[in-house]
């Protein structure tokens, strides 16, 4: 199965009764995530919540969607596959096919062929992201939560953070947790070792960044995969997904990114410049210490 957006894979989840719409609205700061959490820890349904309240007491125009991937089950759905080692299979067929099967009956090759075709992205003019452009942006109204009561703002945990080598030109999407500083400032929690602070380092000059929310799930196992260096998160993307995925070009700077996401924060970072962030409450168990990191100043 291919899901082009997150809002086809959500409908899914509904109608396998593995869905829970919230109609009342629900706070984004620790309601949001208890409901959440519970969830997760009885292996129960992904939610949606309708109308997610932000701090200020107003409702988020966008809705809130957690548990997405807390099951097993759920992990193969969003996949496509009956089981995870499907994937592997694939790539280990792909990397090295059998020639000799292939030239006694070449036709067995081309769903070969087809797999290696779809990992090659396909550009467009102008992506589903961009139906609404908000040049004056304020992330603060996005229904972003607060999970836990000891940390130290609302955080993004699914980010798809978007950068580029400056002197190779090769993008890069990471998931680095980003947490939200004001309207125009966001943390970007990248380790030392990650390619976003490689990134940062080689560059002389402010970066550009971008960080991009929903989207074909088979973009989010992506970001999170361990590539090696000569397979791009997208190409990775296009086969997971058994089709290229859709890129295009940001409005404020010229990074690429997947064209089907639901939300695209672009803006830039400065070298050398930090900010406290943390503590979080980490997937381990335990709070992760506030430390500096860099600072994403968002355009649009």
């Amino acid at each position: 199965m291919v899901w082009r957006t997150l809002a086809r894979y959500i409908r899914s989840l509904e109608d396998s009764g593995e869905l829970i719409r919230v109609a009342d609205p629900v706070d984004v700061e620790l309601e949001a995530g208890c409901f959440a959490d519970r969830l997760v820890k009885r292996g129960g349904s992904a939610i949606l919540f309708e109308q997610p309240r932000l701090p200020d007491g107003t409702i988020s125009e966008i809705p809130l969607a957690m548990n997405l991937f807390g099951t097993r089950d759920r992990t193969n759905h969003a996949l496509g596959v009956s089981r995870p080692e499907e994937i592997g299979e694939r790539m280990v067929a792909l990397m090295k096919p059998d020639i000799g099967g292939i030239l006694k009956a070449p036709w067995t090759g081309i769903g070969l062929a087809l797999e290696g075709m779809s990992m090659a992205p396909m550009k467009v003019r102008k992506g589903a992201c961009q139906q609404v452009v908000i040049r004056e942006p304020d992330v603060t109204r996005l229904p972003i939560p607060k999970t836990w009561p000891e940390d130290g703002g609302r955080y993004m945990t699914l980010p798809l953070v978007v950068t580029v080598d400056p002197d190779t030109g090769i993008h890069n999407m990471g998931m680095y947790r980003s947490q939200v500083f004001g309207p125009k400032e966001v943390g970007l929690h990248w380790q030392a070792h990650k390619h976003g602070a490689d990134h940062a380092d080689a560059s002389s000059e402010r970066m550009p960044v971008a960080i991009c929310l929903g989207g074909p799930p088979e973009v989010m196992f992506s970001a999170i995969s361990p590539l090696p260096d000569n397979l791009s998160e997208y190409e990775f993307a296009g086969l997971l997904g058994k089709r290229r995925l859709r890129i295009t070009k940001c409005v404020t700077n010229d990074l690429l990114v997947p064209a089907d996401c639901d939300v695209v924060i672009e803006g830039y970072m400065i070298p050398g410049e930090t900010r406290e962030e943390g503590p979080f409450g980490d997937h381990f168990g335990h709070y992760s210490l506030a430390d500096q990191y860099p600072v994403m100043h968002i355009e649009a």
